[in-house]
């Protein structure tokens, strides 16, 4: 199954406007965007629903406590 996946100008979850994509890989794909609230550039990882095992949402968060 192809995801759907946001396009450049979507406003993502109310609050992303979605600029476009960065990349992809096994696990999702990593979005560049504007965080409309906060008035700054952002990147947004989306994990694709099938991929990886019970470990890929601790993984996740340990990918954003890294990249602070």
């Amino acid at each position: 199954m192809i995801p759907v996946l946001p396009e450049p100008g979507d406003l993502f979850e109310g609050r992303y406007r979605v600029l476009g994509q960065i990349g992809q890989g096994g696990f999702g794909c990593v979005m560049s965007a504007q965080d409309e609230k906060l008035d700054r550039a952002v990147a947004l990882k989306l994990l694709w629903a099938e991929a990886g095992g019970d470990d890929r949402i601790p993984r996740f968060w340990r990918e954003a406590e890294l990249s602070r």
